[in-house]
């Protein structure tokens, strides 16, 4: 007998080999589309077939102990999702959930959410839709993997990076598309978390501009990509457009993600209260613009939506006894970015506040990863006012209240090893924050790790705000640095691995995956 395939052996040959010849055991007389003519993704199906397609892959995420999310979406209404999952390559010990059928209402997009999964175990998962027309044809199957977490103390790696096809830089086909994608992909990580501006829905994609040293720039583009969003339709189209790019679609067959998200899934720099006067737009009302954003997030990320959650993106992972991860939304509870004096005003919400305050108290893990859309110290300007966190030197003021009282929690209830990763500035940093050089000191010290852009401009170093006491000890561009595009090569991921001995090691590397910066941090 055969053993089962590796978890790469079985990613390459499943996208040569058919499974036409597949029975499910209940369904002997199914009859299935070849997977000939699926290429990671991309299935070119000939107007008349009665089968279904998979335009946009498959992905798994949200994953935590025993759960992960399966998504997939059809190219028609009414094609019901058919889930097979395994712990062998060659499904021999197989389940199967049916899932949804896919609707107009939802972009035909589904996902189902697979439970009771072993402990640190490889899971091999295919996935492919039952015609709406014929209850005996399938679509093909694509075929995806992950990795459970462990039960004990095991090596766990896990890549952070975010800004994805940001001021017009696309899937450019010169370069072979969204390039550091298929770097990431190399370290096999356990997991992928996004940080936060998957997709730039305020910002359209041309065939071709020109770049300020005279290179052209080419891009692979849809009609909906080439202006702004404003319906519920061009938001999901920003999201397809990504999974044009077969680096995209290959990485979320064979990494997990979690998917935070920050501004540009809406409108730049937005908050709830923003009056928007930008000649782009005829739809002004923030409140339905940021409502699509939202919609389209839900439905396009394998992002959990369990009873009672719907309306909220922020929760936590357990990654095994050596992590657990938390995801913030600090972009849909804010108050305006219109902040004037010293009174306390939201970024987190008094919600969002608690939960995260009571997640960490109750967390046993040896490592506490915050997944933060934006840095904390940095001072990120919008306008005259301010778009992050940080508001300039001195006592804390502004959005600055929540941190403050959060970190004093931290500090008070000795919750101990919380890092803080993010994305947003579109470059990389390490910082260090310390009491000892803090206007505000009832804290302990830690450190925040800066990551991105996957495929957007390479942007300057930001100003840093003394309030927390940061310290650069690294950051890849300086303050007042030219725009940079992904053709000189300096976009960026975070590389992280918690060890079995409970080491927390952080790399900075960037498009050459040569490493720019590391931090060997050591539990408390």
């Amino acid at each position: 007998m055969n053993s089962p395939l590796t978890r790469r052996e079985f990613l390459s040959q499943s996208t040569q080999v058919a499974l036409a010849a597949f029975v499910l055991p209940s369904l002997s007389s199914l009859v299935y589309a070849n997977e000939a003519a699926a290429d990671l993704g991309h299935l070119t199906v000939p107007t008349g077939r009665e089968y279904p397609g998979l335009p946009y892959g498959i992905q798994s995420g949200d994953i935590s102990a025993g759960r992960a999310v399966i998504w997939s979406a059809s190219d028609r209404n009414g094609a019901r999702m058919h889930v097979e999952y395994a712990t062998r390559s060659d499904f021999r010990n197989q389940q199967l959930l049916i899932g949804p059928r896919t609707s107009e209402h939802q972009g035909f997009a589904t996902k189902v959410l697979l439970e009771d999964l072993p402990a640190g175990e490889q899971i091999f998962y295919r996935v492919r839709y039952q015609s709406p027309d014929s209850p005996t044809v399938f679509s093909p199957a694509l075929t995806g993997t992950f990795r459970t977490p462990p039960v004990k103390h095991q090596d766990v790696s896990v890549i952070l990076a975010g800004d994805t096809a940001g001021q017009n830089f696309g899937i450019n086909p010169d370069i072979g598309g969204m390039r550091l994608y298929s770097v990431m992909a190399k370290h096999n990580p356990d997991l992928f978390i996004h940080l936060g501006d998957n997709i730039y829905a305020d910002g359209p994609i041309t065939e071709e501009f020109r770049l300020s040293d005279g290179r052209i720039w080419r891009n692979i583009t849809t009609e909906a990509k080439t202006k702004v969003a404003e319906t519920i339709e061009e938001f999901r189209a920003s999201w397809r457009y990504n999974l044009l790019d077969t680096n995209v679609l290959r990485f979320n067959r064979e990494i997990p993600v979690i998917s935070c998200w920050d501004d540009h899934e809406v409108l730049n720099n937005w908050d709830p209260a923003m009056q928007l006067d930008d000649s782009r737009y005829s739809e002004k009302n923030i409140a339905r613009l940021a409502a699509h954003g939202r919609q389209a997030y839900l439905e396009w990320t394998p992002t959990a939506l369990d009873a009672g959650m719907r309306d909220r993106s922020y929760r936590s992972f357990n990654y095994g006894p050596g992590l657990d991860i938390f995801r913030l939304d600090l972009r849909s509870y804010r108050q305006t970015n219109e902040i004037r004096d010293g009174k306390a005003a939201l970024i987190l919400g008094t919600d969002q506040t608690g939960w995260f305050k009571n997640a960490l108290r109750a967390s046993t893990a040896t490592w506490k990863m915050i997944a933060c859309d934006m840095p904390i110290g940095l001072i990120i300007p919008d306008g005259a006012d301010f778009d992050g966190v940080a508001n300039g030197d001195g006592p804390v003021r502004g959005r600055e209240h929540e941190f403050a009282e959060i970190l004093q929690y931290i500090k008070r209830q000795q919750i101990k090893n919380v890092v803080f990763f993010t994305a947003d500035v579109h470059y990389a940093a390490a910082h260090h924050y310390s009491p000892d050089r803090a206007v505000f000191q009832d804290f302990e010290s830690f450190y925040e790790f800066v990551s991105g852009p996957i495929s957007a401009v390479t942007g300057s170093g930001k100003v840093l705000d003394n309030t927390f006491g940061p310290k650069v000890l690294y950051q890849s561009r300086a303050p007042g640095s030219p725009g940079l595009s992904p053709l000189d090569g300096q976009q960026y991921f975070a590389k992280v691995k918690v060890a079995q001995d409970k080491r927390m090691t952080v790399e900075l590397r960037n498009m050459a995956d040569e490493v720019i910066f590391s931090k060997e941090l050591l539990p408390q």
